[in-house]
């Protein structure tokens, strides 16, 4: 929902560091999507939670989505709104932002209100948003990666777009499956 239950930064991990930074967080406060940014470290992050998924340790119905800032947005509607996922986590965190999501208290509070009113966005030539790269933000700014507002709209972004899960019938899963063997 629209509720923020904890924050942790990390900083020079390593790929299990931060994979059972995730585990604890998840043990201790549960989840239906765990969103990781999935590119550079996350990758193998979120490679390693969805085999620790498998293993039994995650629940079978919570989403690990892997998300790329940088990707295109696959529906189309998005696509004619925003230029890339980033631009679109950052839209609906500002709509919920304006329709009642609450930011927590200090002193978490106080890196996203540093932070937040100095990025900044404009739009291409077919009208859709785009937000300042990391790079040109720090070179605009003079200051540090605006990651812990990259960190709440990827959070918040986790509300969005799950993946449906079903039940398949003992028929549907014998005509698509094939044994693998060597």
């Amino acid at each position: 929902g629209k509720k923020f239950l904890a924050k942790k930064r990390l900083s020079k991990v390593d790929l299990t560091v931060c994979t059972g930074e995730v585990m604890a967080m998840y043990r201790e406060h549960g989840a239906d999507v765990i969103c990781l940014d999935e590119t550079g470290l996350g990758s193998g992050v979120v490679d390693r939670l969805k085999e620790l998924q498998r293993e039994h340790h995650i629940g079978r119905d919570v989403e690990i989505r892997g998300v790329n800032f940088g990707s295109a947005n696959t529906d189309d509607k998005d696509a004619a709104r925003y230029v890339n996922v980033k631009a679109r986590m950052y839209g609906l965190l500002a709509e919920d932002l304006k329709s009642g999501f609450q930011l927590p208290g200090p002193p978490h509070s106080d890196s996203y209100l540093d932070e937040m009113p100095m990025l900044l966005y404009s739009f291409d030539s077919k009208g859709r948003m785009i937000i300042e790269s990391k790079e040109d933000f720090k070179k605009r700014t003079g200051r540090k990666s605006p990651d812990d507002t990259d960190s709440l709209a990827l959070a918040n972004y986790g509300r969005y777009h799950t993946v449906k899960v079903g039940k398949m019938s003992a028929d549907a899963f014998r005509s698509t499956s094939r044994p693998f063997a060597s």
